[in-house]
């Protein structure tokens, strides 16, 4: 029978020269080229679940289904850089999303990234043994990735070029919201359109969105990944930054609002430079691009203020 060596949460059985690992006996998420998925089958791996990763909603979806064939309820996740056991999969730790997220972001079209469940007794990938050794382990790795975070966020140009800071989108986003939401929460917009005047509410993550395309659109974005690449960290940041009682929806619900927002014969961002009314019939479930921009011209003279170099 193979020895067993434990080393924190990981156990490892000695195979020849090869180490192969199992991390609490719970079922592995790994996080992995669709290249490398491919290999995986070809070498007859024992996979329950798989599937493509676009976005770190993905991600939190095969953790909850590796949690629900756990007998702990617990996960591991094997990634290019850690090894670790993950007790809590409804609740990863923000900064392994934030990983994640940036393993989306490096990940080119036609390698995407995949999120693969191995079910023990299934393989995990042999390691020699200073491969192991070379593993980091959880904590270290996320003081070293606290670090580089903190970093760009002291440089503050996440989001907005030089010579404006980051913090000038929250400042943006609570003046605009003082000034158009009753006490913060909601507001009603009156337009035209089709000859007709309307009614509607919005609130706080109608600005928030509405801030997003400011960026864009006047181009104070700090690079050119902003629109499509930085949606999800955009969210974070302002989720993190705000005011505890200022709650934004969640990270889905607002690329959803940006999708619909995106009318493949006008998208919002044009219609805002252009002022050409998208030439589609509407449909039930779409929003009114009209409604929007009377938002968006409202709120962009608040962020305009804000958004502007300091003395």
């Amino acid at each position: 029978m193979a020895k067993t060596q434990k080393k924190g949460n990981v156990a490892s059985e000695k195979s020849g020269e090869r180490y192969q690992f199992k991390v609490m006996g719970n079922p592995m998420v790994r996080i992995i080229k669709a290249r490398d998925f491919m290999q995986l089958m070809e070498e007859d791996y024992n996979i329950p679940y798989e599937t493509k990763i676009k976005t770190t909603d993905d991600f939190k979806i095969a953790l909850k289904a590796a949690s629900r064939i756990s007998a702990t309820g617990g996960v591991s996740i094997l990634t290019d850089r850690f090894l670790t056991s993950c007790p809590k999969p409804n609740k990863p730790a923000p900064i392994l999303l934030r990983y994640i997220q940036k393993m989306i972001d490096d990940c080119d079209a036609d390698n995407p990234l995949m999120a693969v469940i191995t079910n023990p007794p299934g393989c995990i990938p042999s390691r020699t043994r200073e491969e192991a050794e070379a593993i980091e382990p959880m904590d270290k790795l996320l003081s070293a990735l606290s670090a580089s975070i903190s970093v760009t966020d002291a440089t503050n140009h996440q989001f907005l070029k030089d010579p404006l800071t980051d913090d000038m989108l929250i400042e943006a986003l609570t003046a605009a919201a003082a000034a158009m939401l009753n006490d913060e929460y909601a507001g009603r917009m009156k337009w035209k359109d089709d000859d007709d005047y309307h009614e509607k509410e919005y609130g706080l993550n109608h600005l928030l969105i509405c801030l997003f395309y400011y960026v864009h659109v006047n181009g104070l974005n700090s690079g050119s990944k902003f629109f499509f690449h930085q949606r999800t960290q955009f969210h974070e940041y302002c989720r993190e930054h705000l005011p505890a009682d200022m709650n934004i929806c969640s990270e889905r619900y607002f690329r959803n609002c940006m999708n619909k927002l995106q009318w493949k014969s006008c998208s919002f961002d044009e219609y805002i430079q252009s002022g050409v009314k998208p030439q589609a019939e509407w449909r039930k479930g779409q929003f009114s691009v009209e409604f929007w921009y009377a938002i968006y011209r409202k709120a962009a003279r608040h962020f305009k203020e804000k958004l502007q170099p300091r003395a």
